[in-house]
């Protein structure tokens, strides 16, 4: 039941990506507070595990848990075409930034350092996300 109402929530959420000269960003259209708990569910849906969180600071601190390495069922990430071949850092932890921008909250990845992904990383983590927020 707790899994069709995560489901059922993640539905019609509409979201955007944007490349830009600083970065790659996720614009969310919700406020922080409602937008804080869809990434954390759209984190876990697409084997990110969350060893910490600062909501306050709008952060979550992640690694990646690859579904396939425990035997699972194949995941999001080998759904997507672009990222085969390509390898998220399951060793490296994560930073995945959300800030209030008006009426609706920006995400932005960064590296254990506070230091933004390269854009080809960033936009293949915020492309799972997003898949999981339409």
């Amino acid at each position: 039941k707790a899994a069709l109402s995560a489901e059922k929530e993640l539905e019609g959420v509409k979201s955007r990506l944007f490349k830009g000269r600083d970065g790659v960003t996720l614009r969310i259209s919700e406020p922080f507070s409602r937008a804080w708990r869809l990434v954390g569910l759209a984190l876990d849906r697409v084997g990110f595990m969350v060893e910490d969180r600062n909501r306050s600071r709008g952060v979550y601190y992640v690694r990646y848990n690859d579904p396939m390495d425990s035997g699972a069922q194949e995941g999001w990430l080998s759904k997507l075409a672009f990222w085969k071949g390509e390898k998220v850092d399951e060793a490296a932890l994560y930073q995945v930034q959300l800030e209030s921008v008006g009426n609706d909250t920006q995400v932005r990845i960064a590296d254990d350092q506070s230091q933004d992904l390269d854009n080809d990383t960033a936009l293949r983590i915020l492309t799972l996300m997003k898949e999981q927020l339409k």
